[in-house]
């Protein structure tokens, strides 16, 4: 699964897709298909292929503790990224042997390093995808403010971010392994 292809499979257990081929007349089949947990998967059909496709999404009730977790990492990147969040600080919540370890421990332009204060607005989780009990990645939008700079009291600045952030479970803590940052189509 390419967007996996980022994160060693020693740090995770790497989902499959299937393939079955079925011989019918025409037509949509009446198929389910179930995800690691024996959630139902919603499936969608591709009339020119003649294909269903199933994707990573689990229930709406199941999605508060992921979603939590992703934006505390989305928040945790953004504090790095400002210099209000050490690097080992940082680190420490990242797996160590990933690229995003090695892109982050080199790491050394943040966003802004002189300011006073900052601030999360209109936080959003979604697009979130589990890819097995130890693998999963989120979406999270927000508005980070930033608050004053040298000279500057009234210094106002919004970054508008959206983050993609994987992340891998050991030992029952869950850890970022990979990160994507992008522009969101409004």
């Amino acid at each position: 699964i390419e967007e996996l292809s980022g994160i060693p499979t020693t740090y995770f257990t790497a989902p499959v897709m299937n393939e079955y081929k079925v011989a019918v007349v025409s037509g949509e089949l009446d198929i389910m298909a179930k995800n690691y947990n024996g959630d139902i998967v919603p499936l969608k059909y591709d009339s020119e292929s003649m294909t269903y496709y199933g994707d990573f999404k689990v229930p709406d009730v199941q999605q508060s503790a992921y979603k939590d977790i992703a934006i505390n990492g989305a928040k945790k990147y953004a504090g790095f990224m400002s210099n209000d969040i050490s690097m080992s600080n940082f680190l420490s919540g990242i797996i160590s042997g990933t690229q995003m370890y090695k892109d982050m421990s080199e790491y050394r332009q943040y966003w802004y390093t002189d300011h006073d204060s900052t601030k999360f607005e209109n936080v959003e989780a979604y697009e979130l995808k589990v890819y097995g009990k130890d693998c999963f990645s989120c979406a999270v939008y927000f508005d980070y403010w930033i608050f004053g700079q040298r000279g500057k009291p009234d210094f106002q600045q919004k970054l508008e971010t959206n983050t993609r952030i994987w992340y891998v479970n050991r030992n029952g803590t869950w850890y970022m392994s990979d990160i994507e940052i992008f522009d969101r189509a409004k």
